[in-house]
């Protein structure tokens, strides 16, 4: 009887052994499979956070284009009226020229 009682101990221990080693390959396979999951998010964070950083440098650039385009059509403005300046001051100085030029004959 005696015998049969550690038999049957001995039988639940491996049970109860083969159990907790079950337990702990399923517990390994979850963690896998959360670390594999977890690695993804984060690549595709990282994608993301990248794709952000594109579009924000795309946009500063674009409205850096924006102002020089604004900026060059503001000097092409003022020299158009430097160049009306200097005909009408070209003008202003023949007319004066042709004016003296009447007076002293």
């Amino acid at each position: 009887m005696r015998q049969n009682a550690e038999a049957a101990a001995q039988a639940a221990t491996e049970a109860h052994g083969r159990e907790l080693r079950a337990a702990v390959a399923e517990a390994e396979g979850k963690t896998a499979a959360a670390v594999t999951e977890a690695e993804e998010i984060t690549r595709r964070c990282a994608f993301a956070a990248g794709q952000v950083m594109v579009e924000a440098f795309e946009r500063t650039l674009f409205a850096a284009g924006v102002r020089t385009e604004a900026a060059l059509a503001r000097a092409a403005a003022e020299v158009a009226e430097a160049r009306a300046d200097a005909a009408q001051a070209r003008a202003n100085a023949e007319q004066a020229h042709t004016n003296a030029g009447g007076l002293l004959c």
